[in-house]
């Protein structure tokens, strides 16, 4: 039970807009929802540490996974996008706000798609540095492509300040050394650089670090801020969250598997 949420002491503003309405016929029996209690029980947004104290998530083993085996042959080879398009345009549109134009940009844990082509934004460059060549070969954001599995292939192998944007998309929760590759992400960042960070309710838990799978879901936002200041390379960090995503209409990435039903950001400057 949390009895002093971190944003307990900000007023809550619920505001409800109507899209569309229409008649439905031949329905009853149903229950009427209310938002505004759904919203209070599970939290207005992202979650933080308490005013400077840290959470304690390193206690016991919180980096191990269910599955060992090594990540190459967990995660085979998939030619469609992970997440729904519901999903992705909630990212693209966060993308299209507040990356740079012209920024070289590094996708980390990269795969067969990115949310920058929804996004339709042209960046200088992308080096897309992911498990899997074959993912990388028809991902066409691409500039550059990289074999790299961030939790062994370490230090990442690219100069000091050479970035301007970093994005781990739909990544972080399989990061088996946080600390060691925030780090490196803030060595290749320039100062004043942006490293995004995008996530759902929606992964693979096997392969997720125990914190994540145990955390709930609006914890996993602080899990992610402190990462952050234990580097401590890292300022400005922002949240963003959307929850109750609509299941695309013909989306062929959503017909086989479950859609996500929130996206969360984090955002952060290099130091």
């Amino acid at each position: 039970m949390d009895c002093n949420h971190p944003l307990a002491k900000y007023p809550l503003e619920l505001v409800t807009q109507i899209d569309q309405a229409g008649l439905v016929e031949n329905r009853h029996g149903e229950a009427c929802i209310d938002i505004s209690a759904q919203v209070r029980e599970l939290g207005p947004g992202m979650q933080d540490r308490l005013e400077q104290q840290e959470t304690d998530f390193w206690s016991g083993n919180p980096f191990a996974c269910a599955d060992e085996q090594d990540d190459r042959i967990y995660f085979q080879p998939r030619l469609t996008p992970y997440w729904d398009q519901s999903a992705l345009r909630v990212v693209s549109a966060y993308y299209r706000h507040h990356l740079p134009a012209n920024a070289q940009v590094l996708d980390l844990m990269a795969g067969v798609h990115s949310p920058l082509q929804e996004s339709c934004m042209r960046p200088a460059s992308v080096t897309c540095a992911g498990l899997n060549q074959q993912e990388l070969a028809v991902n066409p954001m691409c500039t550059e492509q990289l074999e790299l599995n961030v939790n062994t292939d370490q230090p990442l192998p690219f100069a000091d300040g050479c970035f301007d944007v970093v994005l781990i998309h739909a990544a972080v929760e399989y990061v088996t050394r946080p600390f060691a590759l925030f780090a490196e992400i803030g060595r290749v960042l320039r100062p004043g650089g942006s490293l995004i960070v995008s996530f759902s309710d929606h992964f693979e838990a096997p392969k997720a670090v125990s914190l994540w799978s145990t955390a709930a879901e609006f914890e996993r936002q602080a899990v992610v801020l402190a990462y952050l200041r234990t580097v401590g390379m890292f300022q400005d960090f922002q949240g963003f969250s959307q929850r109750d995503l609509p299941r695309p209409v013909d989306d062929e990435t959503g017909r086989d598997q479950p859609c996500a039903d929130s996206v969360h950001i984090i955002s952060a400057v290099r130091a």
